[in-house]
């Protein structure tokens, strides 16, 4: 077992070697533009013909047009740069002015950026003027325009009359590739500053995005990083982790290419893959620069081990982080090695300590303590370290001998009070506190953890959690059954839950915490206390906040700005691992612009309004699973304060038994004649959904989100227009027809209101791939819509307030009348702002009945007494249908 577990582990590397630089997200139009890097020499493709190698001597290309001369120039450029070959560039200008055709720019511009590799910037802004000077050609003075600026700005706003918002990209032009660079600097400057909209302003950079991974010419930008400095970083910290690796993996193929690879160009490369939620990759990427011995000190050896033994230990491979560990020399250390947990210089018993946690978890608490122990003898003086080495042993013997972990945990808190040690006593004082509830010492827990609060300040941010101390107080409350305001404790844990990632593993080595009070426990301990009371509202919204902060779709919400409520949890999580390079990364700009869109993102989509149920008019049926029980939770709006509320539970071996069923049909009848019954959207709830809408003769629909107040309908709106791509053209009353560009999102829409009509045949380009990624749609004019492309492109203007779509859509389901894409695709749509979704089984343009379905559907959901008449008014022409809601009613 264990050979095939290394066997598997050498084929995951040889994979991850291989498709290394391949980006997934990309899809791209036309012939490979880029270098080929290999061992010992490099080729060059322009548009998928091979054009210069690096072990020979430079020659004119042959067969090239004119827009490839210049991006032959510019490879070539940007290889010289990195080699500061005076020879090389010289060549490259000899070839442009020797050349038939206009080049004046791409001369000029080279010239201009030897300069800037010397840091003579005057020199740099003087050989571009001369140029706006002498150009008549008004497309190029403003490109040389921007260049000028992206060399000189420090953040700056360009001044309206220069900015590049004006600049019409042509893949047909000349400087396609450069007029590109511009446009993304200039929209990641505009998120920098002041906006009146800086959710547009994320959307506009995704789709200014879009190009760089679907046109093989931009796939492989070669001058991009003169034009936008740090520009991996700045994605990273905005949240678009996906493209911050994308263009990092660029820069180390160039520095791999020129022999100057560089050990921090392979941290920012498994920083950003953690941030993408991809440990393995993470990993990968730290091994491979040990492998290829671009560590050129064993000070810089020892830390990438480190991150390796960290890595691993987060992704529950004890045994492979305790390996890496063991490489670690305790000869050559010094305060250049920072500490994977913490972001500041580790010493050699800190780092002993973090092996220690490795031992524990592979071999078991006696030689754990033994390790610490070897560490205790080397001390020769009582320091703040030795304190944190007996909390660790404390911590370790913590489950077999509460008594004697209680009294070396009062020994470790006392002395640091004495010394002014404010870490020790920190970490002393939460262990005491979950040691005392073991005691059943309630009282004293409560105390101990309120305690803890204002011991370290501000100090040391990336020791305190208030989360854990905030869990500890929870746990011991419960435990002690006596009253306490618990509830309110626990609305303030939930939004913790919204924001951080949470990790176990963690939180044992930072914060000594007891896998008796890990994150499952304390939820499941929450979940008891809330059903026994009877508060349901809080229970409800508990559990779904732990389904939100657990969901993820891999694929679609690991690129554009679908990642950034995922990227801004992992942050907060792995900030510790980021490069010393970057530490200004993490307070600047960029971080508070991404922790803002989360926070919009969060308001937008996945929100939890305390004051709905005051409002809402229809009834709600909801149902999550948590471990192996399902909860159904049942609101009447009209009844009376004490019967609002019923909660039903059941084991998940009776999930859709004749009990379940049975209570599911005894909620649908206790619905008003008037009303609709409003099902919460997950998977439970389409299967209930489903069900009721078979048994029994009321109005039912399905909603994505807590609120009541959300997308387009924020302001009342009176009629939908309905938009399609018509068959062969052929005109349909009361629908306008439109091509693939405006559904693919390339082109605008002249409707401000739209209802669209997604009447498409959909297919998977990999059959057998999960989720919606891999779609494309062939219209009935046999043309195709790409979901990769459109994905990055549906902003407010060009997504609709109301879509319809129909069984053809979505791949079959073999098990379900419904795809097994339904939840994803609708999902998607509701993330970029859509507010109703309709699915029926098929539409036909020359159907009189499906043609006044779809002007009952051109009317808005504004309010309850709308939902109700819609829902009525559908059904009876189509029994079918189903309604999808963003927001409540």
């Amino acid at each position: 077992m264990k050979s095939k577990q290394i066997i598997s582990i050498k084929l995951f590397r040889k994979l991850v070697i291989f498709i290394f630089f391949v980006t997934s997200s990309a899809i791209f139009s036309g012939e490979f533009s880029g270098w080929d890097v290999g061992k010992s020499t490099s080729t060059l493709f322009i548009e998928g013909r091979k054009v210069f190698e690096t072990s020979r001597k430079f020659s004119s290309p042959e067969f090239l047009n004119e827009n490839q001369k210049i991006d032959f120039s510019f490879y070539l450029t940007d290889y010289y740069l990195r080699k500061e070959d005076k020879e090389g560039i010289a060549n490259v200008i000899f070839f442009l002015r020797s050349e038939k055709g206009d080049y004046k720019l791409a001369d000029y511009f080279i010239s201009s950026l030897w300069r800037m590799k010397k840091n003579d910037i005057d020199g740099a802004k003087k050989k571009l003027n001369e140029f706006i000077e002498i150009s008549t050609d008004n497309y190029q003075k403003a490109l040389a325009s921007q260049i000028i600026n992206s060399f000189t700005q420090k953040n700056n706003p360009p001044k309206l009359d220069e900015s590049p918002e004006k600049l019409i990209c042509t893949r047909n032009q000349n400087y396609y590739s450069l007029c590109r660079f511009l446009k993304l600097k200039h929209q990641i400057d505009q998120l920098s500053h002041e906006s009146n909209n800086r959710h547009r302003d994320y959307l506009n950079l995704d789709r200014i995005l879009a190009p760089f991974f679907e046109e093989y010419i931009l796939n492989y930008p070669h001058l991009i990083h003169w034009i936008v400095p740090e520009l991996s970083e700045k994605l990273a910290y905005l949240g678009f982790a996906n493209e911050a690796i994308h263009f990092q993996n660029i820069v180390l193929q160039k520095e791999q290419m020129t022999g100057t690879a560089k050990i921090s160009t392979y941290e920012k490369i498994s920083f950003y893959q953690m941030l993408n939620g991809n440990l393995l990759n993470a990993e990968e990427i730290l091994h491979q620069a040990i492998r290829l011995s671009v560590t050129k000190s064993i000070e810089e050896k020892n830390q990438i081990y480190l991150k390796l033994g960290a890595i691993a230990y987060i992704r529950k491979d004890y045994r492979q982080s305790l390996n890496y560990y063991m490489n670690l020399d305790f000869k050559k250390w010094d305060k250049t090695i920072y500490n994977p947990f913490r972001f500041e210089p580790i010493s050699i018993n800190e780092a002993k300590d973090l092996i220690s946690v490795s031992i524990w978890k592979v071999r078991g608490p006696v030689k754990a303590i033994k390790a610490l122990k070897l560490i205790q003898k080397s001390n020769k003086k009582l320091d703040e370290e030795e304190l944190l080495i007996r909390t660790r042993i404390a911590q370790i013997i913590f489950p077999d001998k509460p008594e004697t972990a209680e009294k070396l945990a009062d020994e470790i808190i006392y002395t640091a009070q004495s010394r002014g040690w404010k870490r020790a006593e920190y970490a002393g004082t939460l262990l005491q506190g979950y040691i005392h509830i073991i005691n059943k010492n309630y009282r004293k827990s409560v105390i101990h953890f309120t305690k803890s609060y204002g011991i370290l300040g501000e100090s040391n941010p990336e020791m305190i959690s208030e989360r854990i101390r905030l869990s500890g107080i929870i746990s011991a409350h419960i435990a002690s059954g006596e009253s306490a305001p618990i509830e309110k404790l626990l609305l303030t844990l939930i939004k913790y839950l919204r924001t951080e990632l949470l990790n176990d593993d963690l939180s044992i080595i930072k914060y000594y915490l007891d896998l008796r009070f890990d994150y499952e426990s304390l939820i499941k301990k929450s979940i008891t206390y809330l059903s026994d009371t009877k508060n349901y509202s809080s229970l409800l919204k508990l559990l779904y906040s732990t389904n939100k902060a657990n969901y993820f779709l891999s694929g679609i919400n690991s690129k554009g700005v679908l990642q950034i409520p995922f990227v801004s949890r992992r942050m907060s999580l792995y900030y510790t691992f980021r490069p010393k390079d970057e530490k200004n990364f993490f307070s600047n700009i960029q971080d508070k612009l991404r922790k803002q869109e989360f926070e919009k993102g969060v308001e937008l989509f996945d929100d939890y309004e305390d004051t709905i149920f005051s409002h809402i008019k229809n009834p709600i049926l909801a149902g999550f699973a948590y471990q192996k029980e399902i909860y159904l939770f049942f609101y009447l709006p009209e009844k009376t304060s004490d019967s609002h509320w019923k909660l039903v539970k059941f084991t998940s071996s009776d999930y859709k038994g004749n009990a379940y069923n049975n209570a599911l049909i005894e909620f649908s009848e206790q619905v008003p004649q008037d009303k609709v019954l409003q099902i919460y959207f997950n998977s439970i709830g389409i299967d209930i959904h489903q069900y009721l809408r078979s048994k029994r003769n009321k109005q039912y629909s399905l909603f994505h989100n807590f609120s009541i107040a959300g997308g387009k309908n924020k302001q009342e709106i009176t009629n939908l227009t309905p938009i399609a791509i018509l068959p062969n053209n052929k005109p349909v009353l009361g629908v306008q027809n439109y091509s693939i560009a405006n559904f693919e999102g390339t082109k605008t829409f002249n409707e401000k209101h739209r209802l669209h009509i997604w009447n498409f045949q959909g297919a998977k380009k990999d059959s057998d791939s999960l989720g919606i990624e891999n779609y494309y749609w062939t219209t009935n004019n046999k043309e195709f819509i790409s979901f990769k492309k459109m994905q990055r492109r549906l902003d407010a203007r060009i997504s609709p307030n109301a879509l319809i779509f129909t069984s053809d859509t979505l791949k079959k389901s073999f098990w379900d009348s419904l795809s097994g894409d339904f939840y994803p695709f609708c999902d998607f749509w509701f993330r970029k702002g859509v507010d109703t979704i309709y699915y029926i089984p098929s539409l036909n343009f020359e159907n009189e009945k499906h043609i006044k379905l779809i002007k009952i559907l051109s009317s808005p959901l504004n309010s309850s007494e709308e939902l109700y008449k819609i829902s009525v008014n559908s059904k009876s022409i189509s029994d079918d249908i189903i309604l999808i809601q963003s927001t409540l009613k």
